[in-house]
């Protein structure tokens, strides 16, 4: 996991081992609000499981093998990004930021 720092946000660039392509990646942007409240984290949440789908290109894949790398991507992913959310859901991080869901 590499740790990007830029003037306004904290962003992560998860990396897992992937059926998708080296490029692809999602950023879901949050305000610190949401970290603090059940239905903002839910929503995060969520956000990083379709993200997740998308990054690793899960609905193009048609063969059997194809299917599994693209699961493992997707499971690996989001539960990369998911660590993320809740590690900073514990920190209680006051500052806005975003979280990078991204494919190897």
């Amino acid at each position: 996991m590499r740790i990007l720092l830029s003037a306004s946000a904290l962003v992560l660039t998860l990396s897992v081992s992937a059926f998708a392509a080296p490029s692809n990646r999602y950023e879901i942007r949050y305000n610190s609000d949401e970290l603090t409240i059940q239905s903002g984290v839910e929503r995060l949440e969520r956000q990083i499981r379709n993200a997740a789908e998308n990054v690793c290109n899960a609905d193009s894949a048609r063969s059997l093998t194809e299917i599994r790398i693209a699961r493992e991507c997707v499971s690996e992913s989001e539960r990369r990004a998911l660590d993320v959310l809740h590690e900073r859901v514990r920190n209680a991080n006051s500052e806005n930021g975003s979280i990078t869901v991204a494919s190897r």
